[in-house]
């Protein structure tokens, strides 16, 4: 059964368009991907099918009753309410309902007479069925369940929602859209700022999910557990694939091919026949007199030519960055040595004390809960903060260079040009600077945009284009695939997989460490665990350990 559909649904914004006759439908019980390019319109698809804003054309159809569970990437939920407040928002009709039940209860015990105590006890009915009906007693199992599953503490839960960071809030509305669980859910970027544990618990719960489900999600991982369908958008239209993304990727593959030879043999009949049409006319003017009964031969190839529809030619490659991350030179053995590191916040012990080395060439990673220490411990190695207790060694000849998520310093002026910003790291001439920058696709007037309206597979790759020239061989990654779209994640794995130096990584992207990396550091419970090989293989290891199994 259909849940919700499109029909011929089209956007613009202002003489942009975004979204061109997009016709499609979402069945009972599947789990669609939205996935393309940043600014090909996911999001506002996903706004359009929410209802949270309409079509200039087309419309969205829903089933009658459907209950609709919407997550964006920035929830509008008022700043003072407390956080359990907030996810038991969505059983505020049966809470409600409990609380008119406590009150009917106490009217009966002070009833007047048979006729007050009737009305009392059918109200008191009719309360009771609409709490069966919508299973008003598991209420408090179901909020306790998707608590646990998030991982908030009292604390957190006591917490104004309005003081919360943006991944926190994130986290928030998706529990308290997941704890009302609607016929339909429409999720955008859900695992944005979660950590490992709560995005394998969310893994597993939506893999489970009764209801519908579509998101906008830029993990590939996740999408291979998840979905089973994949919807790609391109030039504002919709094209449809069965399968998770590793078999949407395949079949995309194998279908682009297949259009590109049809447009190989379409373009060799065309060919063909303007030249048949060419040879018939230059024959029929030779003649004498000029032939009529070959003139008609080509006019008859000509119409037949006229109603061909022609093919476009598939665009089999995007342009994509063409070259490697070398590194300056070799540092010594030993990049960097932690001796007996702690760090300490108030009362409490962050971690420690830890005992680590990287040696040249590693490919690492720290991994953990939210919380753990994680970045501290990349900002102790790069020198930005100093250990409460213990040493921090960096070899004389490292050079590091540090890729994150936020990308640039937040007191950088966002107003910077763009070309500006990169000269200011790389001090070279106007030309040569342009020249540069044209390798990583930053063309034309592009290189005069301002920074802070860049996208960030945009900022990556002016980070990149920096780094490149500043001859580091070290690299230090935090959350360096934050807000990158799936193409860009691409492009910097192929650019990081021929960096010859050391590379120093913090990742919830999954697919990321276990292409990029060959050591495991688990951080957790103030203790650093070291695990070699893939991200997948130290997750099996420590479903292995009695102290972990339970909680994987």
């Amino acid at each position: 059964m259909v849940v919700l559909s499109t029909s011929e649904v089209s956007k613009d914004f202002g003489f942009d368009p975004v979204l061109s006759g997009i016709t499609c439908e979402l069945l009972e019980k599947e789990r669609v991907a939205i996935v393309g390019a940043n600014g090909s319109g996911k999001t506002t698809l996903l706004r359009l099918l929410s209802r949270e804003e309409s079509p200039d054309q087309g419309a969205v159809h829903w089933r009658k009753g459907l209950r609709v569970g919407y997550v964006s990437q920035l929830p509008e939920i008022p700043g003072d309410t407390p956080v359990k407040t907030v996810i038991e928002g969505a059983f505020s009709h049966i809470i409600a309902i409990h609380a008119r039940l406590a009150e009917i209860t106490n009217e009966m015990a002070m009833a007047a007479n048979p006729e007050a105590l009737a009305a009392f006890s059918q109200e008191y009915d009719q309360c009771l069925s609409q709490l069966i009906e919508h299973d008003g007693y598991a209420i408090e199992s179901r909020v306790s369940g998707i608590i646990r599953g998030f991982g908030f503490n009292h604390e957190v839960l006591t917490t104004p929602f309005g003081i919360l960071s943006g991944g926190e809030k994130t986290k928030v509305a998706l529990a308290r859209a997941l704890v009302s669980e609607p016929d339909c859910l429409l999720l955008d970027e859900p695992t944005n700022h979660l950590d490992l544990p709560t995005i394998e618990w969310l893994e597993q719960y939506l893999s489970h999910y009764a209801g519908a489900l579509i998101l906008v999600s830029h993990d590939r991982y996740f999408l291979d557990r998840v979905v089973t369908r994949v919807w790609e958008l391109e030039g504002g239209t919709l094209t449809g694939y069965l399968g998770h993304y590793s078999q949407y990727v395949a079949e995309r593959e194998r279908r682009l091919l297949a259009e590109f030879e049809a447009y190989k043999v379409q373009q060799e009949k065309i060919k063909h026949m303007e030249s048949a049409i060419k040879r018939l006319r230059d024959w029929a003017n030779r003649s004498h007199p000029p032939s009529e009964a070959l003139h008609r031969r080509a006019s008859s190839i000509q119409k037949a030519l006229d109603r061909i529809t022609r093919l476009d030619r598939p665009q089999m490659e995007r342009p994509t960055l063409r070259l490697s991350l070398e590194a300056s030179n070799r540092s010594g053995h030993d990049v960097v040595r932690l001796s007996g590191v702690s760090t300490v916040f108030g009362h409490h012990v962050l971690f420690g004390p830890i005992d680590w080395q990287v040696a040249f060439g590693e490919r690492v990673a720290i991994v953990g809960p939210n919380g753990s220490g994680k970045t501290t411990l990349i900002r102790l190695m790069t020198g930005e903060t100093s250990p409460d207790s213990g040493h921090v060694v960096r070899g004389p000849s490292v050079t590091m260079g540090l890729l994150s998520q936020t990308i640039w310093d937040q007191s950088a002026n966002p107003e910077d040009r763009l070309i500006d910003r990169f000269r200011a790291a790389v001090p070279m001439e106007i030309g040569e600077a342009r020249h540069q920058l044209a390798r990583f696709l930053f063309y034309g007037d592009h290189v005069f945009r301002r920074v802070g309206s860049l996208s960030g597979g945009e900022q990556m790759r002016l980070r990149l284009a920096q780094l490149v020239h500043q001859g580091v061989n070290t690299l230090v990654l935090d959350e360096p695939t934050n807000h990158l779209d799936i193409e860009s994640r691409e492009v910097l794995e192929t650019v990081l997989e021929d960096f010859s130096g050391t590379l120093i990584v913090v990742s919830h992207d999954r697919y990321f460490l276990d292409r990029m990396v060959s050591v495991i550091y688990w951080l957790e419970d103030q203790c650093l665990t070291r695990y070699d090989g893939t991200y997948s293989k130290a997750r099996t290891e420590r479903q292995q350990e009695p102290s972990h199994s339970a909680q994987i």
